[in-house]
């Protein structure tokens, strides 16, 4: 386990024009009739964080001084939509003019060589793109290309830690999730429990509905303190779970792990961003990442020692 994207229960079926068509199984919708009840209140939470300007904590800049290097932390769903894709990256991109790119990806997925260079495309990939017999990348994986043809002297690297295998590392969450769903429904979590399952399932509908943003409101500073609100609750109804369900202690030291392994990987990649922004004396530095680990690497790269370092932007802050 290295973390995580979000991960739906299995009879979820959300829209796939909107995401998730990778990693989310196209089981029967009878899971909708559960959240039903939480959708129009999940909804209005939903507007009112996107709306709402919170004060700024750990990101606040201890001052303007153009010296320090100027982080941009951009968060992403991996997947796009009609309003939300590579071109919309680029404009980002063409308007910063960063020296450096920090990617969420490793030395083992195929994009970055071992040295952390970006591995140019194969030639049949266009081919096959048009023919429909490969995956279009993902948009903050391709906009890499193009703007390295805009400006062929920007440094692209990444910056995770190495997954052997991206594709089924959310495999656990899954039959987590399953495991879960199956308990409740055959009636073999306790009563008491019954709330704890309730507010454990609602968490998922933020990340569902997350799908269909914008780039924009994606980066609202709210809706980053919520993903943060959100896991750690998350980690605490999980807890509680396996460990006053008998059916679920299977799960007792996968959720520990899990969660450990969440934070040492947010740790590492803070890291590294650092790392990199030292060795190469980057000024102007891009760092795309899923929208769920935006709130760590803020937190980190914007406290402490850092902060009196670098300058944490919001590219996003006064735009629409």
């Amino acid at each position: 386990m290295y973390g995580r994207h979000p991960v739906f229960p299995a009879t979820y079926k959300p829209n796939i024009a909107m995401g998730y068509e990778r990693d989310t199984p196209n089981m029967p919708g009878i899971y909708l009739l559960k959240l039903y009840s939480y959708t129009v209140l999940n909804l209005l939470t939903l507007s009112i964080l996107l709306i709402s300007h919170a004060p700024h904590l750990a990101a606040v800049p201890v001052s303007s001084d153009s010296s320090k290097p100027r982080i941009y932390v951009i968060g992403v769903v991996h997947t796009e939509t009609k309003y939300r894709n590579a071109d919309s990256l680029l404009i980002i991109l063409k308007d910063i003019r960063p020296d450096l790119i920090l990617s969420e990806m490793d030395t083992v997925s195929g994009y970055f060589r071992p040295d952390y260079s970006l591995v140019k495309p194969p030639g049949w990939y266009k081919a096959a793109r048009k023919l429909r017999l490969a995956r279009k990348m993902g948009p903050e994986f391709e906009v890499l290309y193009s703007y390295l043809k805009q400006d062929p002297t920007v440094r692209i690297h990444p910056y995770d830690i190495d997954i052997p295998n991206r594709k089924n590392y959310t495999r656990e969450e899954h039959d987590w999730i399953e495991a879960l769903e199956k308990a409740y429904d055959q009636g073999e979590l306790p009563a008491e429990l019954d709330s704890t399952y309730k507010d454990y399932i609602k968490l998922f509908e933020l990340y569902y509905h997350m799908n269909g943003l914008s780039y924009s409101q994606l980066n609202r500073r709210t809706l980053s303190d919520s993903m943060r609100n959100n896991l750690m609750m998350e980690e605490r109804l999980s807890k509680k779970l396996v460990q006053e369900a008998a059916v679920l202690a299977p799960y007792r030291d996968w959720q520990t792990l899990h969660f450990m392994n969440w934070n040492h990987r947010n740790q590492v990649m803070a890291d590294n961003i650092i790392r990199f922004i030292e060795k190469t004396g980057a000024k102007k530095v891009v760092v795309f990442t899923g929208l769920l680990h935006k709130y760590s690497l803020t937190d980190t790269l914007g406290s402490g020692d850092n902060r009196q370092r670098y300058t944490l932007e919001e590219y996003f802050d006064g735009r629409r």
